[in-house]
């Protein structure tokens, strides 16, 4: 499963993604309401509102677009951010683990 069905298929990415951590006895109607949460339009609205209380990812800088942690919703957008390194390490990772998403 690629990172690009998390876009198309969140509610399946987010079972997978429950699944591999141990949890396959979730409600379904806690799932939905999990990906109505985390949609990106909910996210970013929710941080302009200043909701999360965290300050690693509070709002720095509302004047700043680059401050914002929900900046595009774009697939594959964190390549503009990461270097080739990077993103090789971490897909290495990502295999050394076995995540099926």
């Amino acid at each position: 499963m690629r990172n690009a069905n998390l876009r198309k298929k969140p509610h399946e990415v987010l079972t997978t993604v429950l699944n591999f951590i141990g949890l396959s006895e979730l409600d379904e109607f806690i799932i939905r309401k999990g990906v109505e949460f985390s949609s990106f339009d909910n996210m970013k609205k929710l941080e302009k509102e200043n909701f999360f209380r965290l300050e690693a990812i509070r709002l720095a800088d509302s004047q700043d677009s680059e401050s914002y942690k929900v900046r595009r919703g774009i697939t594959g957008g964190y390549k503009s951010y990461l270097s080739k390194a990077d993103i090789a390490y971490i897909d290495e990772l990502i295999k050394r683990f076995g995540c099926p998403f």
